[in-house]
């Protein structure tokens, strides 16, 4: 997982700039929401094939 947030904190910058800029009219996701949407899941996968499922509900709740 490691790994994973360190990919992630090197597009943080880019994230950051692009709050900065005008709205534009585009109404699809950013790519920063469908790469943190992508890493949940995975995150709730890994976690269901460790904890208890009650202890799973807990954290995404």
């Amino acid at each position: 997982m490691r790994e994973r947030l360190l990919v992630h904190l090197r597009g943080l910058p880019q994230i950051v700039e692009s709050w900065n800029r005008p709205e534009d009219a585009d109404p699809q996701p950013s790519q920063f929401a469908r790469s943190l949407t992508k890493e949940v899941g995975y995150l709730q996968r890994v976690l269901s094939r460790t904890l208890n499922e009650d202890d799973v509900q807990a954290i995404f709740r």
